[in-house]
């Protein structure tokens, strides 16, 4: 049975070398927004919340951060990244451990923002798809 955990703030400092390898997998999926390092110091800044998801023997096989957005009129809990081994097999478990703390903290929605494949995946647990978003890229690559 898989676990997953809020690891306080002061915690992420020294789990660098655990957590990294996943900090490495999701860095290209922000389309050049963030490398390990800025997605790393997001969470030793507190500006995102560090979940880990661990087996029975205590090892992190996956990582899910989260960040509280305060808009004017709507508080929304968002899951702004996932990555990991094997944590399909923990979603319900997950979303509804995030789904409390959403709740607890007075939030009005959840939100992920990711690849079109969230949207089929998280529709069965009564998500919506709300945006889509746009881009264009303006420098040349090559």
């Amino acid at each position: 049975l898989m676990k997953v955990c809020l690891i306080p703030p002061g915690f992420v400092a020294g789990m660098y070398h655990d957590i990294i390898p996943f900090l490495s997998r999701l860095a290209p999926t922000t389309n050049g927004r963030y490398d390990d390092v800025d997605l790393y110091n997001n969470l030793l800044l507190n500006k995102e919340s560090l979940w880990t998801v661990v087996n029975t023997d205590e090892k992190i096989i996956g990582i899910i951060l989260t960040q509280l957005h305060n808009y004017p009129q709507k508080k929304v809990f968002c899951i702004q990244y996932a990555a990991g081994d094997g944590l399909d097999s923990c979603i319900d478990e997950a979303l509804d451990i995030l789904e409390k703390t959403a709740v607890r903290h007075g939030c009005d929605s959840m939100q992920v923002m990711g690849r079109r494949g969230w949207v089929k995946k998280l529709q069965s647990y009564d998500w919506k798809e709300e945006f889509v978003i746009v881009s264009k890229d303006l420098k040349e690559h090559g």
